[in-house]
Parts: structure tokens; C-alpha cells; sequence
């Protein structure tokens, strides 16, 4: 069977190809003389709603709920993962945890400024423009080594190593180092403080104040960060590459966002 015997292969999902698909596409196949495909070729699997894309150099696919990737077994997601895990026996012996309608929305909230967080370490952290210093250059060979080593440092080590190279507008590095401490607290057991503890009205209402407080001002720091992301971006693919990548184009608005980025940093 198209090279392989039956007890080498195996079914992992079966998906049926609706009929109205299959005489459409059979009668383009007969038109160009192609035989109808006996593997999930990457056309037909679009046509069955199939979802594709890749994670560190890795091509997953998703179908179905069903993520499908070389080397991995497939994993369910979504709603199909949702029914399995509520039939599991093991999750129906523990008791489910029961918020307040309050306490649900600084859950959300708070979700919110943890998400924020990761994103304005994630552009530091692949912003190889700000790693222009003698001392950061004479420890990594590429991009890459240094990439890998930024993600590995503390945020306050990453703001440090950023000042070895440049000045922070005057206005900014205030903002910079207040984000430090609020994202410090944030992390790092916020609800269980006294002050903000969530099982206590007072509590939950000192949490909203500090929540709508970060999310606001720490609008400012990614701004920035995003700004030398996009940065690295252009300047990578200008002078570093070869030959440029053709597919990298920005829009009127990443070029806006851009254009701010010295308005925050300048050389030393």
C-alpha cells in the first residue's frame, strides 16, 4: 500500500472528505490527469479546514482540535481537549476551585498584566539592537547565542545591560524602573500580599487600583520595546542578511512605530 505494508502504518485521526469536495476535486485531478492523492498533501488538508504553521523550526498542523507534528504524538486542544479532560477520573476526584464574580474579573485583569509583562520581555529579549556594548558583543558569536542568553536574564539584569549601551530619555528610565517594581510585585505573589490579598474585600479592591495602574503605564515600556523590536527587524534584514528577505515588509504603521525609537534610546 503506496509502499508501506499494513502493519507498518497506523490511523491516528480519520477524517472524511465531504462528497461534494471529493467529486469537485476528483474532476480536477481526472482534467490535469492526476491521480487523487493517497496522502494529507498540504492543499487537500486546507480544504478540510486544516491550520498550519511553525514553532521553532518545527511544522505543526492543526485539524480538527488535532495538532499533528514530526516527531511528536498528536495532541488535542480546544474543545476536543476540554471533553476528555472533564471525562477524566483523576480531574473529577479533586473539588473545583470557586472564585466570586469580583474575584473572576482580577483574575482576567490580571492575566491581562502578566500577558504584557512576557510581551515586553519577549521584544527585550529579541532586540539585539540594544546589545551594542563591547561587553555584550565579545560574549556571544550570533544572534542567536545572544537571544538565548537575554531570555535567560532577570528583567532588572536586562534593563542594566540595555543602560551599558545607551542613555534612556530622562522621562523613560524613571517609567522603566517604576515598571520594574510593579512587574516585580506582580509576578511574584501579588494576591497573597496583605495588602492586595483577593479573599478580602479591602484587598481586592487595592488589587484593581494597582492592576488598572500597571496595565495603563506599562503601555509606555512597550511602545518602546516594540519600537527596537521592529528595529532589530530592519536592521537584520538590511545589513545583516546576505540577501534581504523579500516577505519582510512593513506597514505604515510598524514604520511609525519605528520611528520612535529615538526618542528613548540614544548611543553612548
Amino acid at each position: 500500500m503506496n509502499g508501506f505494508d499494513t502493519d507498518e502504518v497506523g490511523a491516528v485521526h480519520v477524517c472524511r472528505i465531504p462528497e461534494s469536495l471529493a467529486k469537485r476535486k476528483l474532476a480536477s485531478y481526472a482534467r490535469k490527469k492526476i491521480t487523487w492523492p493517497w496522502y494529507g498533501w498540504n492543499d487537500l488538508l486546507k480544504l478540510l479546514g486544516a491550520e498550519f504553521r511553525d514553532v521553532d523550526g518545527r511544522e505543526e498542523i492543526l485539524l480538527n482540535d488535532i495538532v499533528y507534528s514530526q516527531g511528536e504524538p498528536p495532541r488535542a486542544i480546544g474543545e476536543r481537549f476540554i471533553k476528555a479532560f472533564r471525562q477524566s477520573k483523576e480531574i473529577t476526584s479533586f473539588e473545583e476551585d470557586k472564585f466570586t464574580n469580583r474575584q473572576n474579573v482580577l483574575f482576567n485583569l490580571l492575566g491581562i498584566c502578566v500577558a504584557r509583562c512576557q510581551e515586553i520581555e519577549h521584544y527585550i529579549a529579541h532586540s539585539f539592537i540594544l546589545a551594542v556594548s563591547a561587553k555584550e558583543k565579545s560574549k556571544y558569536e550570533t544572534i542567536n547565542d545572544l537571544t538565548q542568553a537575554w531570555k535567560k536574564k532577570t528583567m532588572g539584569q536586562l534593563i542594566r545591560t540595555i543602560e551599558e549601551s545607551y542613555e534612556l530619555e530622562s522621562t523613560f528610565k524613571p517609567a522603566l524602573e517604576w515598571f520594574l517594581q510593579m512587574r516585580n510585585q506582580l509576578v511574584h505573589g501579588l494576591t497573597t500580599h496583605p495588602q492586595y490579598d483577593i479573599e478580602t474585600t479591602w484587598g481586592q479592591d487595592e488589587m484593581i487600583s494597582f492592576l488598572l495602574r500597571f496595565e495603563f503605564m506599562s503601555r509606555a515600556v512597550r511602545k518602546a520595546f516594540r519600537a527596537c523590536y521592529l528595529v532589530s527587524i530592519d536592521y537584520g534584514n538590511t545589513y545583516l542578511l546576505k540577501t534581504p528577505n523579500p516577505k519582510i515588509r512593513f506597514t505604515r504603521r510598524q514604520k511609525q512605530e519605528m520611528s520612535i525609537f529615538g526618542q528613548f534610546f540614544a548611543l553612548k
